[in-house]
């Protein structure tokens, strides 16, 4: 336990100190929802709320915890498959707890990036973030997804270049089908499927925006949740299924 407590917060620390984490997880995310904010200003508010910054606050928040991720599928190709991994293999600690203290670590960093997200844009930004429990869960959920979604890329990937074009590729691409709040548009029925219920972005945005009173319709927002579960427990079999194949 010791081990495992000294390995989680060297990773932990690890992130919260990288300077980029703080510049392109925390004050990218916010510059876009403030610009975005402050399209049709007067328009966009409604119950004291600006509506512009809500939606692409909930998109922008789901996204960038998959974003957050990156790190942990970055730290994994550096620490367990790189030039360095001789240290693991030396080490009289198994792999398998530094390989858990390692996504513990980016996953407590990635929960509290989310909440800086959220209270920030709550307070300064006129954000409405819906119910807190359907928040909460959406949270839960999407950070959890986001840590199996670095570890199958890491699984698939030989080096951390490949793994970051790969990741930033689903990535990008994820929020371009989900519409990213708004920001762009694709036609057809198709094009409405994806951007409501096509990705996991879509199925958390849309969930957070059903539970309030723009959209009101909580019935939706726990069928996107459910979806959200299921796929989560999907990629959680994946993991434990390839890992023992390949290299865990």
């Amino acid at each position: 336990m010791k081990d495992f407590l000294f390995i989680f917060r060297h990773y932990f620390m690890r992130a919260f100190r990288d300077p980029q984490t703080v510049i392109f997880l925390v004050l990218l995310p916010l510059g876009i929802i403030t610009v975005t904010g402050f399209i049709d200003f007067e328009g966009n508010i409604v119950n004291g709320y600006n509506i512009t910054a809500t939606f692409n606050a909930a998109f922008n928040f789901v996204a960038f915890q998959f974003f957050s991720g990156q790190w942990l599928t970055d730290y994994l190709h550096n620490d367990f498959s790189g030039s360095v991994s001789w240290r693991l293999r030396s080490a009289p600690i198994p792999k398998m707890t530094f390989f858990f203290a390692t996504t513990l670590g980016i996953w407590v960093f990635t929960i509290l990036q989310g909440v800086l997200i959220i209270a920030v844009t709550a307070v300064f930004f006129d954000v409405y973030w819906g119910n807190p429990l359907i928040l909460a869960l959406v949270l839960l959920i999407i950070s959890i997804m986001a840590q199996l979604f670095a570890i199958l890329i890491f699984l698939f990937t030989r080096s951390k270049g490949s793994g970051t074009a790969v990741s930033m590729t689903v990535i990008f691409g994820m929020m371009i089908m989900s519409g990213f709040g708004g920001l762009f548009t694709l036609g057809g029925r198709v094009g409405e499927f994806l951007i409501t219920h096509g990705t996991p972005i879509s199925l958390a945005g849309r969930a957070v925006i059903y539970s309030g009173f723009i959209f009101d319709d909580m019935s939706s927002a726990l069928f996107n949740i459910a979806v959200l579960s299921v796929i989560t427990a999907v990629m959680a079999a994946a993991v434990v299924i390839l890992g023992r194949r390949l290299k865990i």
